[in-house]
């Protein structure tokens, strides 16, 4: 077992490492746009400043120069989560070829390594934080159960407020880990924990102040030395009605029929772990079959306000899958395995557009080198 940890410790190593490399080409690229990273709350509070300051006690504490400890922050998550991941299948379900084809699934964590123009975004973050809410809904105390519901929530709406929408996904799929048979008192304390950082996410969206671009695309120009803050200008300023009527207005180009065919197959994906999940209390199969269509949908807002749609459906299948690791099994599919398997040939970006991934990807860039 210290043998099969330490590869599995290897591999994680290695995929923080080729994150950190193609986020720190894409950052000190000159026609780069300057991410959200640099801002932070030097000027008071604002919208979208906790990874600002993450940022800024990571430079100082690593002492390396802006863009690498950009780059290598961003991809910190990305290691971890790997290497959790594969010690819970390596430990828990070892034999199981779903739990490893949906790992290797394109949505998976694939999908930060193989689209180097999402590399060590947030995601990965965030799949870190609904890990650990998933870990305490996996335990027996509800004051743990409280303060994991809680403190996602809440650490979401710091880093990005459109992530509000994916909370009823993550908490959904918590309560079913934790079962229908709470008590009331336990049920209420939850709701708390759960209605709270609506209102932290309504006091940042309706009262915060936006961040000042101009300010932090100087400061971000300084430590980097080059780039571009058109993007960060343009979706940070952006009223609701404008995001709205930005996303309405899009070419779109053929994206609209990726999109399409990326939902039916997370849909089917997300139904079939579900449905081989454990969750004894579920008992109807319109009900197993509704229930992950219901949580998928309850994120639809963020699809029509923002277009990075790779993104949105990593967070939505990585969550499906992270609840599976965690529920005991019932029975599993070859048959959906050697599916997924197969999607590694599929086209995915951050806008699931044009462009490549996976296997298409690394042999591109293998003869590149040649």
């Amino acid at each position: 077992m210290n043998a099969l940890r330490s590869l599995w410790f290897l591999i994680s190593i290695g995929i923080f490492s080729l994150s950190t490399v193609f986020t720190h080409r894409t950052i000190t690229n000159p026609d780069a746009n300057i991410s959200e990273w640099h801002i932070s709350y030097s000027l008071g509070f604002v919208r979208r400043g906790f990874r600002g300051e993450l940022l800024e006690l990571w430079q100082l504490t690593s002492g390396l120069d802006w863009s690498w400890a950009e780059s290598s922050l961003r991809s910190f998550p990305i290691g971890i989560l790997t290497f959790i991941v594969l010690r819970k299948i390596s430990v828990d379900y070892p034999k199981t070829l779903l739990s490893w084809a949906a790992l290797l699934f394109p949505l998976g964590l694939l999908y930060f390594l193989f689209d180097p123009g999402t590399s060590g975004t947030t995601e990965s973050l965030f799949l870190l934080l609904v890990y650990a809410t998933f870990s305490c809904f996996s335990g027996k105390s509800d004051s743990i159960r409280l303060l994991g519901l809680f403190s996602l929530s809440a650490l979401v709406s710091l880093m990005h407020e459109g992530y509000v929408f994916f909370l009823p996904l993550v908490i959904g799929l918590a309560f079913f880990l934790g079962g229908k048979k709470a008590p009331i008192t336990v049920q209420l304390k939850n709701s708390v924990a759960v209605v709270s950082p609506f209102i932290i996410q309504l006091f940042l969206v309706l009262i915060a102040p936006k961040p000042q671009i101009s300010y932090f695309c100087a400061v971000a120009l300084e430590r980097l030395g080059s780039g571009s803050c058109a993007t960060l200008t343009l979706f940070t300023e952006m009223s609701l009605r404008e995001a709205i009527g930005y996303s309405l207005n899009r070419e779109f180009n053929g994206e609209l029929l990726i999109l399409a065919a990326w939902i039916i197959v997370v849909i089917g994906v997300a139904i079939a772990l579900f449905s081989r999940s454990n969750f004894d209390f579920l008992t109807s199969k319109i009900v197993k079959t509704s229930t992950p269509v219901m949580l998928i949908l309850s994120s639809a807002p963020i699809f029509i306000l923002g277009g990075d749609w790779g993104r949105w459906l990593t967070i939505i299948y990585g969550s499906f899958y992270l609840s599976y690791l965690f529920a005991k099994r019932k029975t599993e599919s070859r048959t959906l395995s050697l599916v997924m398997f197969a999607t590694i040939l599929l086209p995915v970006t951050s806008g699931t557009g044009s462009g490549s991934s996976g296997i298409i990807f690394w042999l591109k860039w293998f003869l590149s080198l040649t």
